[in-house]
């Protein structure tokens, strides 16, 4: 997203589909969790819509412009609400169905911040689920984030999507930001979700030290606390709740190969998921059973990079 004025002008210069729709290309093709494989994708016959991310906001601004907004609109919550909106009119959205909500980086946050408000823009008796892909933010020594968060929540007026449960949490308005933050809001979101977050998530790592690989041997200390604070995120979600991390340098997963290619052993069977097979498991075969969605599958691998077939271990 973007948080004043100097970081929507980058924006709009850098990554101009961030920042409206006019660039877009008519279609475009995806994999992961989007793809039309059988073999490889649990929602391979699903009906699948892709929602393109324009709004710059995480998807929970309501903000016209202004020249407080410094000319842009800020209308992720509007547009969020238009495509169910959309999908309940005219392609049947309907009671019975079962409905996934998910999205990667940006996408996953978004559906982190909007899941508990999404039965009230569709029919009643519609089973909702979350997939929060790379959306799980952890406070470390380093402020860069909570930040850049607390100007969202001010400048694209965010308030409608803070959550009843994490504000009564965190009454004190200077801490507002917090539920826009995945460590803290995923800890009040009360329909069921899985949370997958690299361990080594390159996008926390590259805002902190702003720059990627190779790193310099007076940053692992951080990087490897970074870890910590990663896995102690997910460790404490509440019960009902599933993860899935792995010991990798990595962001998304669920739009690409990696979505089958990442897998973790289970501890306790010895056995080797993927997300793909979590998926399965939590969302297709239990019904949304608390316990299937309680299951924690973190990698237990020691160093940079475990646990990633085809990539250098440190």
């Amino acid at each position: 997203w973007c948080f004043d004025r100097a970081s929507c002008l980058g924006r709009m210069g850098q990554l101009p589909h961030y920042m409206s729709s006019k660039p877009w290309a008519p279609t475009r093709a995806d994999g992961g969790l989007l793809g039309p494989d059988p073999a490889m994708n649990p929602l391979w016959n699903a009906s699948k819509v892709y929602l393109p991310y324009c709004t710059s906001d995480g998807y929970v601004g309501n903000r016209g412009a202004s020249p407080e907004t410094y000319g842009w609109h800020f209308r992720g919550q509007v547009v969020v609400e238009s495509m169910f909106a959309e999908l309940v009119r005219s392609f049947g959205l309907k009671t019975g169905d079962t409905l996934v909500f998910s999205g990667c980086s940006a996408g996953g946050r978004g559906a982190l911040y909007n899941l508990d408000y999404v039965p009230a823009m569709i029919p009643d008796g519609i089973r909702v689920v979350g997939i929060f892909d790379a959306a799980i933010w952890v406070v470390t020594t380093n402020i860069i984030l909570p930040q850049q968060t607390a100007m969202v929540l001010s400048l694209a007026n965010a308030t409608g999507r803070l959550g009843e449960r994490c504000v009564a949490h965190f009454p004190n308005e200077n801490e507002h930001w917090k539920c826009l933050y995945g460590e803290f809001r995923a800890q009040f979101i009360s329909l069921p979700f899985l949370a997958a977050s690299s361990q080594y998530d390159s996008f926390q790592l590259f805002t902190a030290l702003q720059h990627m690989e190779p790193y310099r041997p007076d940053e692992w200390l951080f990087i490897e606390n970074f870890r910590a604070a990663m896995r102690s995120a997910l460790s404490n979600l509440p019960k009902g709740r599933s993860v899935f991390s792995t010991g990798c340098w990595a962001h998304c997963l669920t739009e690409t190969e990696l979505f089958w290619e990442r897998p973790i052993v289970e501890e306790t069977t010895g056995l080797t998921i993927n997300m793909r097979d979590l998926i399965t498991m939590t969302i297709f075969k239990n019904n949304f059973d608390s316990k299937s969605f309680g299951a924690k599958l973190m990698a237990q691998c020691t160093g940079f990079q475990c646990s990633c077939p085809g990539t250098p271990q440190v």
